[in-house]
């Protein structure tokens, strides 16, 4: 991490500019946003959505102190609203909580996904929206972890229902501690609940600094690259394939 901390500090100052705007009741549609949001009329759904979604993983989608959804996914839904007139509802949960909610038929479209060969073959995607490291973060206190080979041994954290879990088991290692969201994963950690976790970089490096234990962590390799997407349940004849943003946008 230590090599990474002026991305780190720019990350946390981009995140804690956009909580105080949205404390003050001034925030608007940031350029960004607009530009996630180039495409999204094309998904043009007849009946108001409902749109699940991970509920912890800033910038792209958080709650404030007073628990209300905020971020750039949420200014993203209101363009869309704006565009097409078609109203949206945000089901915002634990990721977990948000599969099982879209999976039962609760929710129309899931928001915040990466393609998995299981989730492919009961979902369609749209194209990508974001690209995101997947780094192992492990404590300073520990060694010689340069590979998924020498992760065994050690129990890992992740995150309930994310996509590591998969790729990690397919590496052979299976010994997991769960928590619901990349939050209280990344505060158990931090407490010493586990020495090393999986977990996607943007949120946690940001809430590895809000924790002042940026300096206690560290990483030495990617464990895979995703994409975000958003995805609806496959041959749902009710709801269009959809291309979602243009492309990511750079930070």
């Amino acid at each position: 991490i230590r090599g990474a901390l002026t991305e780190l500090q720019q990350q946390v100052a981009q995140q804690e500019t956009i909580s105080r705007a949205l404390l003050d009741m001034n925030y608007v549609a940031s350029d960004r946003a607009q530009a996630f949001s180039a495409r999204l009329d094309e998904l043009e759904l007849k009946t108001r959505p409902t749109i699940a979604l991970d509920n912890a993983y800033p910038p792209y989608i958080f709650k404030d102190q007073n628990g209300v959804p905020c971020g750039i996914l949420v200014d993203e839904w209101k363009l869309w609203e704006k565009k097409t007139g078609v109203s949206v509802e945000l089901l915002v949960l634990d990721w977990a909580a948000a599969l099982a909610a879209f999976d039962s038929g609760k929710a129309d479209v899931l928001d915040t996904a990466f393609k998995t060969p299981e989730r492919m073959r009961a979902y369609d995607f749209t194209d990508p929206y974001a690209v995101l490291e997947v780094p192992v973060f492990f404590s300073k206190s520990v060694s010689g972890i340069a590979d998924t080979a020498a992760l065994r041994g050690f129990m890992i954290g992740v995150k309930k229902g994310d996509a590591c879990v998969d790729v990690l088991r397919k590496n052979g290692i299976t010994a997991f501690r769960e928590y619901d969201g990349y939050e209280s994963l990344v505060r158990g950690a931090v407490s010493g609940e586990v020495k090393v976790f999986c977990a996607d970089k943007p949120p946690a490096i940001y809430y590895l600094v809000r924790m002042n234990a940026e300096k206690e962590f560290r990483y030495s390799f990617t464990l895979y690259t995703g994409e975000f997407h958003r995805a609806v349940r496959r041959g749902n004849a009710d709801l269009p394939r959809h291309n979602g943003p243009a492309q990511p946008v750079p930070p």
